[in-house]
């Protein structure tokens, strides 16, 4: 788990954690230069289900993978967890 945080930026503290993931989903769209719309779209859902998720974390797990894969975490996370 630590590892996971360190490739992501994050640290342990106290916090709401849904509104920082949140949060962190909005900076890591923004930061590739997608819109809601196009992230929507590669992610196969609409866009205020992206809004959702950008605002209170909420969706299902299936669309929250599917937006980690488009944003690059799960490739990055599987890429530097496998080589340490």
């Amino acid at each position: 788990m630590r590892r996971c945080m360190g490739v992501l930026g994050l640290r342990w503290g106290w916090a709401r954690l849904d509104q920082d993931l949140a949060a962190l989903l909005a900076a890591m769209r923004r930061k590739r230069g997608l819109s809601q719309a196009i992230l929507a779209e590669r992610a196969g859902c609409s866009r205020p289900t992206i809004i959702a998720l950008e605002k209170h974390l909420s969706g299902s797990v299936s669309i929250l993978s599917a937006v980690l894969t488009v944003l690059g975490v799960r490739e990055l996370l599987r890429n530097k967890l496998m080589c340490g």
